[in-house]
């Protein structure tokens, strides 16, 4: 799980609230941060989402299949 500052990299890896924390202040990251320790349930469905968000979008074995895919588009077109 993450908490981030509200840019435009964060909001394409990011769903707020679904699997990670944005933010936009310091005092807004403060609140963040203490509901993550005060509520164990929400930090690990946040962990969750986050760890399958990042199978699913963000590791080499995907970005792989997705270039094949593309190249065999191509070739067949």
């Amino acid at each position: 799980m993450v908490v981030a500052r509200i840019t435009s990299g964060a909001l394409l890896q990011i769903k707020n609230e679904k699997n990670g924390i944005l933010f936009s202040s310091s005092e807004e990251t403060a609140k963040a941060i203490i509901r993550l320790i005060k509520n164990e349930k929400f930090r690990q469905r946040l962990g969750k989402a986050a760890h399958q968000s990042v199978k699913r979008k963000f590791l080499m074995l995907r970005l792989i299949l997705d270039n094949i895919k593309s190249y065999n588009q191509l070739i067949n077109k």
